[in-house]
């Protein structure tokens, strides 16, 4: 489908495989080409030590747009946006938090743990970002420009991942820049958790 057909060289399985045109042209000397095959990272991890490349994620197998959850996510951000340029961030965020659709042009993304909430708070600080006032929860980055209601709606949203989900008024204090927002919310139902939920 790419129109690339021969030209893709695998470098670490390429002995396996039939001779691709950089290889019989000499762009690529097939001899330096690996024979790596099967879901044991064993080979990588050495060529990584010989190569002396350190700090990289433990390795998993598949490509990560095969993860149902994660591919979801992907095709509702191309689905809800005006350009197909994804840039390194937003791939990174796709696989950060809960993921929840308020309107066409806003999404909320609610951290799971402290540190997502840490990585929202660090590398999204430009967009607003709803934490609870009293009690410990997630923090929750709001991607779009939303309205009054969407606001109030993402405080709930927090009030429910937090721990005081079992309240029934829960303050929420959602920042952006300079403006401060406080908001007194009951923590959102789980129907409607379940209608936004990407």
């Amino acid at each position: 489908k790419s129109g690339l057909e021969g030209l893709l060289v695998r470098p670490l399985s390429a002995k396996l495989l039939a001779p691709t045109i950089p290889e019989n042209k000499g762009w690529v000397i097939r001899e330096e080409l690996l024979d790596i095959q099967g879901r044991t990272r064993k080979q990588q991890m050495e060529l990584a030590k010989k190569l002396g490349i350190e700090g990289y994620l433990q390795p998993a197998g598949g490509c990560t747009l095969t993860d149902r959850n994660y591919a979801g996510k992907f095709k509702d951000l191309l689905g809800h946006r005006g350009s197909p340029f994804l840039s390194r961030e937003d791939a990174v965020l796709l696989s950060v938090g809960r993921h929840f659709r308020l309107s066409h042009g806003v999404k909320i993304v609610v951290g799971r743990e402290e540190a997502e909430n840490v990585y929202l708070e660090t590398h999204w600080s430009d967009g607003w970002l709803a934490a609870p006032a009293d009690h410990p929860g997630p923090t929750v980055l709001v991607q779009g420009e939303p309205s009054d209601s969407e606001l109030e709606k993402t405080a709930a949203f927090t009030a429910r991942y937090s721990d005081a989900k079992h309240l029934s008024s829960v303050r929420i204090i959602a920042r952006r820049g300079d403006s401060e927002r406080i908001f007194t919310v009951t923590p959102v139902a789980d129907e409607e958790i379940d209608r936004c939920r990407i």
